[in-house]
């Protein structure tokens, strides 16, 4: 079991390659993963129809357009928003820089870190991390 077990990630990213190399990291983490959806209309339909959100992982710029709707929109559900960005936190628009922000291209390790310190999830073990037998 991983330390995303039992937890429903929204994934909205418009990088075919990033958002199916990010969906399979989280499944193999144990989240169930909600999309990928490439533009906000579907990822804001994806959020009304599911039954609990409990992270979302969003790229900001999404070809013409950018996710901060569906920012709004969990930020109104209470649920945590890790944003993904290939630009510096300062650029982001003020109402958001205070939103956990990771900057491409994002790695596993520092991505999980930053969900569990949103609360999702926990620490990834390590080899070293487990208990040996004798």
């Amino acid at each position: 079991m991983g330390p995303l077990t039992g937890k429903c990630v929204l994934l909205v990213e418009d990088n075919y390659l990033l958002a199916s190399a990010l969906q399979d990291a989280m499944e193999q983490l144990g989240a169930e993963v909600l999309g990928p959806y490439a533009h906000v209309a579907p990822a804001l339909l994806g959020i009304q129809q599911a039954k609990h959100v409990d992270a979302g992982l969003l790229d900001i710029n999404l070809g013409n357009e950018q996710s901060f709707p569906v920012a709004d929109a969990l930020g109104q559900l209470g649920v945590p928003t890790l944003l993904l960005t290939g630009y510096d936190s300062s650029a982001l628009p003020a109402q958001y820089r205070e939103l956990p922000c990771l900057q491409k291209p994002v790695n596993l390790a520092a991505m999980l870190a930053a969900l569990a310190q949103m609360g999702i999830g926990g620490e990834m073990e390590t080899p070293a991390a487990k208990p040996t037998r004798h």
